[in-house]
């Protein structure tokens, strides 16, 4: 299922322990939420009961890979190797993260669609490099691979 950080259901709570909102600053726990099959309300609270949040609302890697089942492998500059692979863009002035399936395609927890980044993002400031287990039940890597393929097949065809 893919979500918007700015849906009504949880846009109003806090994210973390900090001053700012899901809807406002929850890009990088929708994205979570997307790859693991949990709302983002659900990764925020299981990040919050957790120790999950360091500053406020910064994701702890460590803590959230322990609790999603997935590998943290670091952050660079460098182009992924593979995917999912969550990279950090420009937004107006903000940072803002996006799931990247392949080098062109991505999911955006902003509008909570797929897009192609080159038609809306600019540039890729940096990198998030994870793993998800192969074995993960309730990882939707297929359902992104299945998405991706109708999406390509009828608005890039």
């Amino acid at each position: 299922m893919l979500y918007s950080q700015r849906d009504k259901r949880w846009k109003k709570n806090r994210l973390g322990t900090c001053g700012d909102t899901i809807g406002n600053s929850g890009c990088l726990i929708t994205i979570l939420a997307v790859l693991f099959n949990k709302t983002p309300l659900e990764v925020n609270n299981l990040l919050l009961l957790n120790g999950g949040y360091s500053s406020g609302c910064l994701v702890n890697w460590q803590v959230a890979s322990k609790i999603l089942d997935f590998e943290y492998l670091g952050s660079g500059k460098s182009a992924p190797v593979f995917y999912p692979c969550i990279a950090e863009v420009k937004f107006g002035s903000r940072s803002h993260f996006v799931l990247m399936y392949d080098s062109a395609s991505f999911f955006d927890p902003w509008y909570g669609d797929i897009g192609s980044l080159s038609n809306r993002y600019k540039k890729i400031v940096g990198y998030r490099y994870i793993r998800i287990a192969e074995n993960v039940k309730n990882s939707l890597s297929d359902d992104f691979k299945t998405i991706l393929a109708i999406f390509r097949k009828y608005l890039f065809a």
